[in-house]
């Protein structure tokens, strides 16, 4: 019985999204930036907060947005909404270069806020790298086979003292604990 009730709840769920995204589609909005009313299939709609606006002003306002690299920005433009854009709707109203940027940028965001996440150090590689576990500092890279040290961010230098001085070292946690959130993520 449990298994229906919720085969049945995910089917009325499902039904019911589809309904209003059809409704949606089928008429007309006006866009809350340009106030021009359009039809639905050449506006977006953020979802759960509901907020339409024509395809051409969120086109501009994604491309600005990911130009800017800001690509966990794209919210809907209401006054106080969050609601997040989804990348299917990025995706289908940003140039293919741009969304392939926009895709790049948020996992680099993503595995930026990831503590156990290093990038490799060599300029022509770049792939993450999971810290190795047991209390050191080093990091292999899976692409290029680098061993490098996580403070750093030099080759891996064995049992010899990591070139990072004491005073540099204090220096860093200083700057770690009153950064920003923004700053504390860029010296992980």
């Amino acid at each position: 019985d449990e298994p229906s009730l919720s085969h049945l709840h995910r089917f009325l769920r499902t039904h019911d999204e589809d309904q209003r995204a059809f409704a949606f589609a089928s008429s007309y909005h006006e866009c809350e930036v340009c106030f021009m009313t359009r039809a639905g299939n050449a506006s977006l709609q953020f979802l759960p907060c509901r907020h339409s606006f024509c395809n051409e002003c969120m086109k501009s306002y994604f491309e600005v947005q990911i130009g800017d690299g800001s690509v966990t920005s794209l919210n809907c433009p209401a006054s106080g909404c969050e609601s997040q854009a989804l990348p299917t709707q990025v995706k289908a109203l940003v140039p293919r270069g741009l969304y392939e940027k926009y895709e790049r940028l948020l996992l680099q965001r993503g595995l930026e806020s990831m503590e156990e996440i290093v990038l490799c150090p060599l300029a022509l590689c770049q792939q993450p790298v999971v810290k190795d576990g047991g209390g050191t500092n080093v990091a292999t890279c899976g692409a290029c086979k680098l061993s490098f040290c996580v403070l750093c961010r030099r080759v891996w230098h064995g049992v010899n003292p990591c070139p990072v001085s004491n005073k540099e070292r204090t220096k860093l946690v200083k700057a770690y604990r009153d950064g920003t959130p923004e700053q504390q993520k860029a010296l992980i």
